[in-house]
């Protein structure tokens, strides 16, 4: 895509199956701006089962925390992210930001 990818981004695992993602909104970029929509991909790998958020939240955010399935506590999930206009016409790549183990 034509958008910046998310940039620097963290996820980490906290307590009753909550993913926190972190990332930085770069400031004065052409190809990123604030009010871009961030969307979360996250595969349960041992359910095979996906969650999907389009619109989680906007860049300008720089954080999100994702209320997963409760019966995902102690599975090993993956992560991805995009950036998309506010209109949709625009996207980003998807960036892979990782594996972790959901605490239940």
């Amino acid at each position: 895509g034509n958008l910046k990818k998310p940039s620097d981004v963290v996820v980490t695992s906290g307590a009753d199956q909550v993913l926190t993602y972190t990332w930085v909104n770069v400031v004065g970029a052409v190809d990123s701006l604030g009010t871009d929509q961030i969307a979360i991909v996250v595969y349960n790998t041992d359910k095979d089962e996906f969650v999907m958020l389009l619109n989680a939240a906007l860049r300008s955010a720089q954080e999100y925390e994702l209320q997963l399935p409760l019966d995902w506590g102690g599975d090993e999930v993956q992560s991805w992210m995009l950036a998309v206009r506010a209109d949709g016409k625009v996207v980003s790549d998807t960036v892979y930001v990782g594996h972790s183990t959901v605490v239940g």
